[in-house]
């Protein structure tokens, strides 16, 4: 797992098992059974110790859908994105995040309110997004 650090004090996590580092899937790629609470778990501690290290941090993640053999999941509203998302909410709530979500994309922005303007980085990360990964996203983000 790494964290990639943007413009405005925005961070991105990216989680893979480190046994499929070279694996061109390797973001797509289901770990065994009972792995995902060590993996939230540990993305969890993650954000708070950066949250904790600087307090004007904003987070975000895009969820990879599952491939498995043959089946591969629909990008929209994946089942990590779901999961993740609903975790992001409870854990972190609405007081000092402001959360917005693109379903179509499973992509999701946890934006600091102390953020000289939580609209402004916003459209700034979805242009960085869309310009970094043009073939991937259009995001077009909205408030949950």
């Amino acid at each position: 797992m790494h964290v990639e650090e943007y413009i405005n004090n925005f961070y991105a996590i990216k989680f893979y098992p480190v046994r499929f580092k070279r694996h061109p899937d390797k973001f797509n790629i289901i770990v065994k059974n009972g792995a995902l609470q060590v993996v939230i778990g540990t993305c969890l501690r993650i954000l708070l110790e950066f949250f904790l290290t600087n307090p004007d941090a904003s987070f975000g993640f895009i969820a990879t859908p599952t491939i498995v053999e043959d089946f591969i999941e629909d990008k929209s509203n994946n089942q990590r994105y779901r999961i993740y998302k609903q975790v992001m909410q409870n854990f972190f709530g609405d007081q000092t995040f402001a959360h917005f979500a693109d379903i179509k994309t499973s992509a999701y922005l946890m934006v600091n309110k102390s953020c000289h303007s939580v609209t402004d980085l916003v459209r700034e990360m979805q242009e960085k997004f869309s310009d970094m990964y043009p073939e991937i996203f259009d995001l077009q983000f909205i408030q949950v």
